[in-house]
Order: structure tokens, then sequence, then C-alpha cells
């Protein structure tokens, strides 16, 4: 499926709406959270930015997705459980249990 440049710019809304209530919501502290966002962070395309091409919106909108993600996977490592197909977080270094 190919989205047009519209469709990408909403999808970008929704996942930075999911960010932003996560990072209200979530029990880890603003800086923690910060880190997981850094690469969407870096490249500085928001989804209001309508003159950005459809390429860097979906460049934005899969490192915002990729970031929720990892961020879902730390609060409740429970979700990858008895699911095979989904492959095991990559454990963030200034994030790591002690003694590992």
């Amino acid at each position: 499926m190919i989205l047009n440049k519209d469709e990408v710019i909403q999808l970008h809304i929704l996942f930075t709406q999911v960010r932003e209530y996560l990072q209200k919501t979530g029990d880890l502290d603003k800086e923690t959270i910060a880190d997981f966002f850094i690469g969407y962070d870096f490249i500085n395309v928001k989804p209001t930015d309508v003159y950005k091409t459809i390429g860097q919106h979906e460049d934005a909108t899969y490192l915002l997705g990729s970031s929720i993600v990892e961020l879902m996977e730390y609060l409740n490592p429970s979700l990858l459980k008895n699911k095979p197909y989904v492959r095991e977080p990559i454990p963030k270094p200034h994030l790591a249990p002690v003694g590992v």
C-alpha cells in the first residue's frame, strides 16, 4: 500500500499524539523518555512542516513509530512473551539493568 503525502502526515500526527500521551502518562522521567526519541528529534521534521518532502515525513514517521515501540517494550517487557514472531528488544546501554 502506497500512502500519499497527506496520509503520511496524518500518520505522523497520530504518532506524535501517541508520543505526547506516553510522555504524560509514563512512569519515567522526562529525560529517560526523551532518550528514546533522540533520532526523531534530531532530524527535526514535525507534522506541521508541510513544505518538507514526503520522504522526510516517511523517515520521521518511521523513526517516531520505532521509538514508540521501543519505549512501550521497555515499559512493559511482557508484551513480548509468547510472541516468537516479535524480535527481542535491544537494551539501551544507558538503561541496562545493574549487573548486566
